[in-house]
């Protein structure tokens, strides 16, 4: 039986294998296309995977098991490559297996590789100080955790890794011309793009967290002492949320710069206070040590690369009235949109209280009636005191709403 499952696991094992090595053909194929600025088939890939995985569980395993869907997985891997291909020949891409190491750009790119794949590995490098530190601590912790760490991970993914990701070809561009003002615009736009979305957002997080996880975790696998100690956890995470969603731009800044040694100093340096603070503080506090070690970590982290990058920008730029002016709307706009979002939170603390008097908190139904009315009525005084602000994003969506209004107007009379 144990020779049987070996012998099993050695083989799907070799049938995994294959999936990083098409996975880097493919990143090569996305990351071709995100510099030209070109993101609909790198987007959709995500999808054609999946579905490779859904033909191997639905078709392949029938017929031949688990190797069936790791088949399945190497399928999807090998569509989430070819869906893009088509394009990036239309872009004029032409493999020739040829390794130009004498190349100035492959020089560079070289030069430039090591620091980055190492800064890469950091955010690894915190789960496993997370794990080593949780493990000392009650059972649970370490599950606690990383359920926090998803929940807060998808406005992370949506609004600010979407943005950065998008804007980041435009900063490589705008500063490999030379072109400065244009570069510190494009920054300036997308910091208070990502502040706009994910500040508010961190704040409904913060209120909203027992609600949250109780509807996601409180009904399954989880129990209440899970559920507690899960939002206890979100709830300190939820605070270096803006920092974590700044953070990503402002180190591809730097790449866009060509410099990527100052974004893994300092990434280093914030991984060894979270280590340090984590392991210190767990002792005493439990989960919310590891969180509180997180969370300064991160904001840590987000001040020394605006401190660096500021430094740069002034350095290329050499003059102060058009430093002055981007502070400036950095400034005023964050202002702002903290003002929008603290007032709109208070709205949301307020109606928490006032309809937990009429609905019974203690059911699916209630805690989804309390929450989606109190966020809802949050979400509509931000946008309310926003585009009083004139904050563009607000604007953009006042706008967007008036045309899918108009469109639903003129088909509803035809």
């Amino acid at each position: 039986m144990y020779k049987r499952q070996l012998d099993q696991t050695a083989s799907l094992t070799r049938i995994f294998l294959l999936s990083p090595i098409i996975f880097t053909i493919s990143s090569v194929f996305s990351s071709t296309l995100i510099s030209f600025k070109k993101f609909i088939w790198v987007n959709t890939a995500p999808l054609f995977y999946n579905a490779g995985i859904i033909i191997g569980i639905i078709f392949f395993w029938p017929m031949w098991g688990l190797t069936g869907v790791a088949l399945g997985v190497i399928l999807g891997a090998i569509l989430h490559a070819l869906i893009q291909l088509p394009q990036l020949i239309g872009l004029g891409f032409q493999w020739r297996p040829i390794i130009a190491w004498k190349n100035t750009g492959v020089k560079k790119v070289v030069s430039l590789f090591l620091p980055r794949v190492l800064g890469l590995d950091i955010s690894y490098v915190n789960l496993i100080i997370v794990s080593i530190v949780g493990s000392t601590l009650v059972s649970g912790t370490i599950s606690a955790f990383n359920f926090a760490n998803n929940i807060q991970s998808v406005p992370l993914g949506i609004f600010a890794i979407s943005t950065t990701l998008a804007v980041f070809p435009v900063l490589s561009e705008e500063y490999a011309k030379k072109q400065y003002n244009s570069f510190i615009n494009t920054f300036n736009r997308a910091f208070v793009r990502i502040l706009f979305f994910i500040l508010p957002l961190s704040i409904l997080m913060l209120l909203l967290r027992a609600h949250v996880v109780r509807l996601l975790l409180g009904y399954g696998a989880c129990d209440w002492t899970c559920t507690i100690t899960t939002f206890d956890a979100l709830g300190l995470l939820s605070i270096s949320l803006v920092a974590q969603s700044l953070v990503p731009l402002l180190s591809r800044a730097f790449y866009a710069r060509q410099n990527t040694k100052i974004p893994l100093f300092i990434s280093l340096a914030a991984m060894a206070i979270n280590g340090i603070l984590s392991w210190q503080l767990a002792y005493g506090l439990g989960i919310i040590g590891i969180a509180l070690g997180f969370v300064i970590a991160s904001a840590f982290q987000l001040i020394l690369l605006m401190i660096y990058l500021h430094k740069e920008i002034q350095y290329d730029l050499k003059s102060n009235k058009i430093i002055r002016e981007s502070d400036y709307y950095i400034v005023s706009s964050s202002t702002k949109i903290m003002i929008s979002a603290m007032v709109s939170g208070l709205v949301a603390y307020g109606l928490l209280y006032g309809i937990a008097l009429f609905v019974n908190t203690h059911t699916v139904l209630g805690i989804l009636i309390q929450a989606g009315f109190a966020g809802m009525a949050a979400v509509f005084v931000y946008l309310i005191l926003t585009m009083w602000f004139h904050i563009p994003e607000a604007i953009s969506i006042k706008s967007a709403l008036s045309r899918t209004t108009k469109f639903f107007n003129v088909s509803s009379v035809q």
